[in-house]
């Protein structure tokens, strides 16, 4: 049962006691009254009737009419005339019917006034004794009237009582439901603050209420910052604001998962060349000041396009993801071409090499993570502000296609231990059509019982493996095998 109900009951257990109370009082008081009043009332008419019984000299006839006359008027209930030997001489009995009271409220309150007793005497001679009962009938509906007014000016006291305690229970219950609306505003994630009663006790519940309230609301506020901190830590480069690498790979998955989505795409791979050199020349603070430069201009030249996405991969590799497919080299163009003029203030030692790939629907995004690098691999070689375009291809078992910078490398390293490698020869002539010399590259079998890959497919990755000084040795051991 709620608090304001069991108020309620309260109040109204109150006004009907203190009704019931305060009509039984009133009600037992008047008939306490009026039984007093005809107590003395018997009394009198005792005394007055004797008095006249004695001045009739004994005389029966009279007496008996005196009696008779004084009973016809109606205010007795009996007579009664004793005689001084103890005969009945008189004796009469009238109703004692009310007229308006129910015989209930006769029954419940009942009127028994003693009765009146004279002496009769004429002068020095007793003549007997007058017994006087008044009339209760009328006593009756007097009270009766007088407790229905009684009741009604109660009922209309009790009325305004229970208005009077409806407002003090409104009073009540409002601050309350406040509290109570302010919780539920609390649970929905809202933080909202009441206005304080002017009841004392509700005023301290109202205010602890907003006062933890306000608590809450800071906490929940230095929460959500502190949240909010640790996913720009851990979705976001903390030197550029571009997305890490995790976080842009999964960029890049969503958008190609999505229905809405272009299935054709494209990749765009940047690096600053030699880093380390850079940050020597220009320091820590320049180098920083660079790299906040190229994320900047990269992230310029994917406003073109909505949906797309930057991230930095690495200290010196950054990223940029087009939604729509076809844009991939003029995009990478436009870089390179931004980048000249943005690194100009930074000297001229600073280049980048740009990689892209256009990224088809049946494509696995390793493929073209380890495409992009081969084209960024063979850009780096080429030298500064160079640009390359990967081949569009689909992965296939056997390829000689890998997986990423790790996969190139190992694969290296096997075909470096296997002595998987061979010369091919051809000829240089002079105008005569005699050989001068032989010119002998090298080819490498990748892949096992794959096929023998020209230079131009590994030698980048090479160069960013720090492999050529083993390849140049192999090259040599096979030449000097050739020679011999």
């Amino acid at each position: 049962m709620s608090l304001i109900r069991q108020i309620w009951l309260l109040l109204l257990a109150t006004l009907v006691l203190a009704f019931i109370g305060s009509a039984g009082l009133t009600v037992r008081s008047a008939r306490n009254t009026l039984e007093t009043q005809l107590q003395l009332k018997n009394s009198d008419n005792a005394a007055m009737l004797a008095l006249v019984l004695g001045q009739q000299h004994g005389d029966a006839g009279l007496m008996e009419l005196v009696m008779s006359a004084q009973f016809d008027t109606g205010f007795y209930r009996s007579m009664r005339f004793t005689k001084a030997d103890g005969a009945l001489g008189y004796a009469q009995t009238g109703s004692a019917q009310p007229l308006a009271a129910p015989n209930w409220f006769v029954q419940l309150l009942p009127i028994r006034p003693r009765p009146g007793l004279a002496q009769v005497s004429d002068g020095w001679r007793a003549l007997g004794s007058i017994e006087v009962t008044s009339q209760t009938a009328y006593a009756y509906d007097d009270l009766w009237h007088a407790s229905l007014s009684s009741a009604a000016v109660l009922g209309v006291l009790g009325l305004v009582m229970a208005m009077l305690a409806r407002a003090v229970v409104k009073r009540i219950d409002e601050p309350l439901s406040r509290t109570v609306e302010q919780a539920d505003a609390l649970v929905d994630g809202r933080f909202i603050s009441v206005p304080e009663p002017r009841v004392p006790e509700l005023k301290r519940l109202t205010q602890a209420m907003n006062t933890m309230v306000g608590r809450l609301k800071l906490m929940f506020d230095a929460q959500a910052k502190q949240l909010e901190a640790l996913r720009e830590q851990a979705h976001n480069d903390p030197l550029t604001g571009v997305s890490n690498r995790n976080h842009f790979i999964g960029q890049i998955n969503a958008a190609r998962q999505s229905d809405y989505g272009d299935p054709d795409a494209g990749l765009i791979l940047l690096r600053l060349l030699d880093l380390a050199e850079v940050n020597r020349k220009l320091g820590h603070a320049t180098t920083d000041q660079l790299i906040k430069a190229v994320a900047q201009a990269v992230q310029g030249c994917g406003t073109n396009f909505i949906g797309s996405c930057v991230g930095r991969l690495n200290g010196s590799d950054f990223g940029l993801f087009l939604p729509v497919g076809g844009q991939a080299q003029p995009t990478a163009n436009a870089i390179a071409e931004s980048m000249r003029g943005t690194l100009a203030q930074f000297g001229g030692h600073v280049g980048i090499a740009v990689g892209a790939v256009e990224i088809g629907a049946p494509l696995e995004l390793r493929d073209v993570l380890a495409a992009a690098d081969g084209a960024l691999a063979r850009s780096e070689s080429r030298g500064a502000f160079a640009v390359e375009l990967a081949e569009q291809h689909q992965s296939r078992a056997g390829s000689s296609s890998p997986l990423g910078e790790g996969a190139w490398r190992q694969n290296l390293l096997d075909a470096l231990a296997g002595r998987r490698a061979r010369l091919v020869r051809f000829p240089v002539i002079d105008a005569q059509l005699q050989a001068i010399h032989l010119e002998c590259p090298m080819r490498l079998q990748l892949v096992a019982d794959g096929a023998f890959e020209t230079a131009a497919h590994w030698l980048p990755l090479a160069l960013r493996s720090r492999l050529t000084a083993a390849l140049d040795e192999l090259a040599v051991r096979l030449a000097l095998d050739e020679i011999a």
